[in-house]
């Protein structure tokens, strides 16, 4: 500011405040300051009905984020604040985080706060403090509406009807297996902050229009439709693979070129045996089994150990040694070849030979 200039004999300059007052040597004018005013008091929020405990005018973020998380219609918010002012005024911006009642927990446009006011300000026949509550965003609305599951097992391709966006997964599971190309599936159904998700997993084959319906090894994706889902801020959906599929091992000896489908048929007698020939020597196999009856098969069962590994036995012992003939000064003698090979021709022997 530009500086003022005061003039005259004894001349000086006064600052008055908070009410305080100066009287001219004149007798006659005198000046009053006027009273700063400054906010102080409580104040209380309330949503639907219920109203929290009184809130200090400066409360801390903390302290406003515990009492409106103390409402029983309110989960979780995020606070922040600003101010002072010259006034003692402050501001605060809350966003609802979770709401009870209602999923996703972020899914609600929540209704405006009301204000019990109790603030008061320096000036006691002042009444201008006030609470204003104004709504910078509104929440979006819960998650509904309808989607469809696609697959395509590469021969054919089928859909679901519309299914509901809250699905569970018994209900779920049997849309899914009303498909002519998927055959048993288990499916778990969790929630996240966003939504529902699906853990769908393809375990069994299933008989169907008299044709056995099987889904090994590794798939093809299913593909989710969006037919009309709302809320929680444009819903989308999308489809991961968790775990990729694997298929029976190659056996090039056989003539699908895969190690499977080696059925054998059960006469009723345990227990059951089935052998597994021309195996690759030295190479780990796993094997699965799953039964089956006039309708489907089951599920498959793991072995144990879980594989085994085709590998050459020592040959068993020969024959016991014969004497065929003997001089003074030497012996002959012979055997036979042993019963049991190892796997693979014998190759050579060693004799041994003690005094007694």
């Amino acid at each position: 500011p530009e500086p003022i200039n005061v003039l005259g004999s004894s001349a000086d300059a006064f600052v008055l405040s908070d009410g305080e007052s100066y009287a001219a040597r004149n007798g006659v004018e005198s000046v009053t300051s006027l009273v700063g005013n400054e906010l102080s008091g409580y104040f209380r929020l309330r949503l639907r009905g219920h109203t929290t405990e009184s809130i200090p005018f400066n409360s801390s973020v903390d302290e406003m984020k515990a009492r409106l998380e103390e409402l029983p219609n309110i989960g979780q918010v995020d606070m922040q604040m600003s101010g002072p002012s010259k006034e003692m005024a402050y501001v605060w911006m809350i966003t609802f985080l979770s709401n009870p009642g209602y999923f996703p927990p972020s899914a609600r446009d929540v209704d405006s706060l009301e204000t019990v006011n109790e603030l008061s300000t320096s000036v006691e026949s002042d009444a201008s403090a006030s609470i204003i509550v104004d709504t910078i965003r509104n929440g979006d609305d819960r998650l509904q509406g309808k989607f469809q599951v696609i697959y395509d097992d590469g021969h054919t391709l089928e859909t679901t009807r519309p299914l509901q966006s809250f699905i569970s997964a018994e209900d779920l599971k049997l849309e899914l297996e009303a498909l002519p190309n998927i055959g048993q599936v288990t499916i778990a159904r969790s929630k996240s902050l966003v939504g529902y998700e699906w853990d769908i997993e393809f375990t069994s084959c299933a008989l169907k229009n008299g044709s056995e319906v099987c889904n090994d090894g590794d798939l093809r994706p299913l593909v989710a439709s969006n037919i009309n889902l709302e809320g929680c801020g444009s819903p989308s959906l999308g489809v991961s693979e968790l775990s990729t599929g694997s298929g029976s091992g190659s056996c090039p000896h056989l003539n699908s070129g895969v190690c499977s489908d080696e059925g054998t048929f059960f006469n009723g007698e345990y227990p059951i045996r089935h052998d597994i020939k021309q195996l690759s020597l030295g190479t780990p196999y796993y094997v699965q089994v799953r039964l089956n009856n006039s309708l489907s098969h089951g599920y498959r069962k793991l072995s144990t150990p879980s594989y085994a590994t085709p590998q050459h036995n020592p040959p068993g012992p020969p024959p016991p040694v014969i004497l065929i003939e003997s001089t003074s000064t030497s012996i002959t003698v012979g055997w036979q070849k042993p019963t049991e090979n190892g796997g693979k021709a014998v190759s050579g022997y060693e004799l041994w030979m003690e005094k007694f």
